[in-house]
């Protein structure tokens, strides 16, 4: 748990680690279902392709930092996406039957068979910042370094 004296550390540590690394672009790759640690919400999502290995590197130098600051690994195996639907019918809240967006589903192949090609050739998005959300607060920093992957 990030504590009350941990905050501005953590804001410097993220700027530091953004200014490494330079803008990339992003490209989604498929449709696919996760759940939140907590097992209370339930995503369906648009994963992450091409600019995996990027975000990945981002991420890796986060943990760095946090490990620094002994706190936790942001995320220890990370499936970077976009969440397009949700619910808080989970693995936990239906152990006996299958939740919603329960892998594979004839949802999630319509979702491919309707969306995938299209989105694998348009689906690009530009990383050019991190945000950082502490309590209501929002900081971001832009992706600056001049060289690779930080």
């Amino acid at each position: 748990m990030l504590l009350t004296n941990q905050r501005e550390d953590l804001k410097k540590a993220v700027a530091r680690i953004a200014d490494r690394f330079r803008p990339f672009a992003a490209r989604y790759a498929s449709f696919g279902v996760l759940e939140n640690d907590e097992k209370t919400r339930r995503f369906l999502g648009i994963e992450v392709g091409q600019g995996y290995a990027e975000l990945e590197a981002l991420v890796r130098k986060l943990d760095e930092a946090f490990a620094e600051m002994r706190l936790p690994a942001y995320y220890p195996e990370p499936r970077f996406h976009t969440s397009i639907a949700w619910t808080t019918t989970t693995s936990a809240t239906t152990p006996t039957t299958l939740p919603p967006f329960a892998e594979p589903t004839p949802t999630l192949e319509a979702l491919e068979a309707r969306f995938g090609p299209s989105l694998r050739k348009e689906g690009q998005v530009w990383v050019g910042e991190v945000c950082v959300k502490i309590g209501k607060d929002v900081a971001r920093y832009r992706l600056s370094g001049s060289e690779g992957t930080g």
